[in-house]
């Protein structure tokens, strides 16, 4: 009876060991993040379309292609892996935590540069001077009259 308890406890705690592995033939975590994160760009993108004068209904899914494209990863892959953490909500959470750290990292970057370009003086307002380009006749020193 102790044995059986024994094996009992070593399987449960080599099964809970591996409760955040993920199977092949699934996206990995990193992996999966930058994905979310890059879809949660798309769906913004998405939901300007109008404004955009992008009015193709199948917008939506070439947005989702492309983000499977730019991750090197086949839709059906994404599909399954959409599956797998759904059924690993613990696994999804953590997952979708750094998507959303990474989101939160890109929008204050976006605002700090907003901040930045709004402090910075306009370039048509206040043009530089232009120096005026050297040619044949401004190669040789000449005395110039003095203006009063």
């Amino acid at each position: 009876m102790k044995k059986l308890i024994i094996i009992l406890l070593v399987v449960s705690s080599v099964a809970s060991c591996n409760q955040d592995k993920i199977p092949e033939g699934i996206v990995g975590k990193k992996k999966m993040a930058d994905m979310i994160v890059d879809i949660h760009l798309a769906d913004a993108i998405g939901s300007q379309r109008y404004s955009l004068g992008l009015v193709r209904d199948s917008l939506n899914e070439d947005l989702y292609l492309s983000v499977c494209k730019k991750n090197s990863v086949d839709p059906l892959v994404f599909e399954k892996s959409l599956h797998f953490y759904g059924r690993h909500p613990e696994i999804y959470t953590k997952v979708y935590d750094m998507a959303m750290d990474r989101l939160n990292a890109l929008e204050v970057q976006a605002r700090q540069e907003q901040d930045e370009a709004r402090k910075q003086p306009d370039d048509v307002a206040s043009p530089k001077p232009v120096k005026p380009a050297r040619d044949s006749s401004s190669v040789l020193p000449r005395e110039r009259p003095e203006i009063e």
